[in-house]
């Protein structure tokens, strides 16, 4: 508990600088950056479950071509696994004010960066990838947001000091309707 106590400590006192400097230069209200609306050609599908082989679930938000879709051509995927809220997007109005993530408003930014509404904290935009004639998987680790699961800062190595044991979605392990080639799985 104590050391609890200090941590929070520690992260009041990071952010209280972050938080006077963009008070001051208006960042809080008017972020630096510029929003564009979503490309109309994007098909969205937000919270997708993913099964995987633990017996829990994890979600992820899915962006695709709708002219692929209805062509059913497959696409290769860009995919995005990351412990932030996949839902804070300013198409969904989870963000603040309905405008660029917190993070925007917070950490100081060199120019302005250009990105469409369907973009959540550190991940692809679907305005670039999708046109560019690729599928977006925008997924939240197990444990994180609206997936199951426990959350983990650290993955565990096997003893043999190989790889980690991931837990891949059983989704890139397969062949799907919008994906070129499914990868084998993991050997054990």
């Amino acid at each position: 508990m104590k050391q609890e106590l200090a941590d929070l400590v520690r992260t009041f006192e990071a952010l209280g600088p972050l938080v006077g400097n963009a008070v001051k230069s208006g960042q809080l209200l008017s972020p630096r950056c510029e929003l564009t609306e979503p490309d109309p050609n994007i098909l969205s599908e937000y919270d997708v479950r993913i099964p995987m082989s633990e017996g829990f679930s994890v979600t992820a938000n899915i962006y695709r071509s709708k002219t692929a879709a209805e062509k059913g051509d497959q696409v290769p995927v860009v995919m995005c696994v990351h412990p932030y809220d996949n839902h804070l997007t300013p198409a969904l109005k989870k963000t603040p004010l309905h405008g660029a993530p917190q993070q925007y408003r917070l950490i100081p930014q060199v120019g302005t960066p250009v990105f469409s509404k369907q973009t959540s904290w550190e991940s692809p935009d679907p305005n670039f990838w999708v046109p560019a004639g690729y599928a977006i998987v925008n997924m939240n680790l197990p444990g994180y947001a609206n997936s199951d699961g426990l959350g983990s800062r650290k993955s565990a190595s096997p003893p043999s000091g190989g790889p980690p044991k991931s837990s891949l979605p059983s989704m890139v392990r397969k062949k799907t309707s919008w994906s070129p080639r499914g990868v084998s799985p993991p050997t054990t």
